[in-house]
């Protein structure tokens, strides 16, 4: 791969997604709405400051190579291809402010710096020593598979009385009736089934690469039901993305990964301009990276703005913001007038929200240091067959707190999933 070509693919996929922007996703929801003000001023910004992050990025601290067994490498280019594009094009199209806009370039310009030392102390890999066979490791990733799925099986019977969702994307009753099965369920029980999506991902790439393809059909089964009880699209995503993603794994590459994603925003542009001449329904396509790409990157904006003129929420110490709602609940209500929402932040509105500028310098160090441990886990494994889990972490990271994304939605689960899971040399015989 050419760097040049890189850089170039990247570009076409900024102004598709400025496309998709500009002329298709001036929306308003429930919890966040953008207000479209174009100005040449604003792009020729927004334009500078994304050629010169991709540049940095692409020129000094991007290694291809390490795409096959470095999780980090993986979590910063979908970083890359979720975030960083998406918020200089809505700072371009008014979609958020200039300081949120600061901020998030000073965030990436620290991580980059941060994870390249990193890349210098850890120059010596381990991927030809020889593999140690470790079958109590292969017992508990399945002893914890097990249990995950048995939890997802009795929910599915006992609360939810064995229906089977059918009622298309349209899940918002289907939720309403999740929140009346969550007051009754236990609280570990809660917790157990929405860290569940990862154990679902790690036993489905287990089978496709153990070609045990009964057990993956049962494990698909169970993954409906457990999308069945509260309608989540990212359970419904995630395993298509990983199954997806495991086919394309060995000839997978950071360039094409880039294609992959012009070729969506492509079809979305394709289907939102089929739903504007009245062809279809639904801007399914748009409403889908709208919610991946845009929404996290609004709500970004929120927080940032809302603690611009409140202090520092300092990880919860702050007795301004526990007591009563919550803080997302009081930003909405405070902020977006949207009594009892829920707004949900993430990469930069949680490092901001807790301690200001200080927690744009600070939140870096924790993020590479939990990166750290993904690599340390998967360094005798191809981690090319990991990229939907890599995708789930950053989506996650995107839209919610760190906390949040660690413990809620699996991703110390995920650490330890990743450590058990057998390297390739070490299922045979499985």
């Amino acid at each position: 791969m050419k760097r040049n070509n890189l850089f170039f693919v990247i570009c076409i996929y900024r102004i598709l997604v400025d496309i998709l922007y500009n002329f298709g996703l001036k929306f308003s929801t429930s919890r966040v709405d953008f207000v479209f003000s174009f100005s040449i001023e604003s792009y020729l910004i927004s334009w500078l400051a994304f050629l010169l992050i991709c540049g940095i990025y692409i020129f000094l601290f991007l290694d291809e190579n390490r795409l096959s067994y470095n999780f980090s490498q993986q979590f910063f280019v979908l970083l890359f291809l979720l975030s960083v594009i998406p918020v200089t094009v809505m700072f371009g199209g008014g979609g958020i402010s200039v300081e949120c806009f600061r901020g998030y370039f000073l965030l990436i310009i620290w991580l980059l710096i941060l994870q390249s030392i990193v890349y210098g102390l850890l120059q010596h890999e381990i991927l030809d020593e020889e593999i140690k066979r470790n079958k109590w490791k292969k017992s508990v990733f399945a002893f914890i598979g097990i249990v995950f799925l048995l939890v997802i099986v009795v929910t599915f019977f006992y609360f939810n009385g064995g229906n089977f969702y059918s009622g298309g994307l349209n899940v918002y009753k289907q939720r309403f009736l999740w929140k009346q099965m969550v007051s009754a369920m236990p609280i570990v029980l809660t917790y157990m089934l929405m860290m569940a999506n990862v154990i679902e991902m790690m036993l489905l790439l287990f089978c496709l690469r153990q070609k045990k393809y009964i057990v993956a059909f049962v494990v698909l089964v169970i993954w409906y039901m457990h999308f069945s009880l509260g309608g989540d699209k990212i359970v419904l995503l995630s395993l298509m993305i990983t199954v997806i993603t495991y086919y394309f794994a060995k000839s997978l590459s950071i360039e094409r990964i880039f294609y992959g994603g012009c070729c969506v925003v492509c079809l979305c542009i394709f289907e939102l301009c089929l739903y504007q001449f009245k062809f279809l329904n639904t801007d399914l396509g748009t409403t889908l990276l709208r919610r991946i790409l845009f929404v996290p990157a609004g709500l970004q904006d929120c927080w940032f703005d809302f603690f611009t003129k409140h202090d520092s929420n300092l990880w919860g110490i702050n007795t301004d913001y526990t007591i009563g709602y919550g803080l997302e609940n009081i930003i909405s209500d405070v902020y977006l007038n949207e009594p009892l929402g829920h707004a949900d932040t993430g990469l930069l509105g949680d490092c901001f929200g807790n301690l200001g500028l200080y927690g744009i310098i600070l939140y870096p160090v924790v993020l590479v240091v939990i990166l750290m441990l993904f690599d340390y886990v998967v360094r005798r494994k191809d981690c090319r067959i990991f990229l939907g889990v890599s995708l789930l972490f950053v989506m996650n990271i995107m839209d919610s707190m760190l906390t949040t994304a660690m413990v809620s939605h699996g991703g110390f689960l995920m650490i330890i999933m990743l450590w058990l899971f057998p390297a390739q040399n070490d299922t045979e015989g499985a």
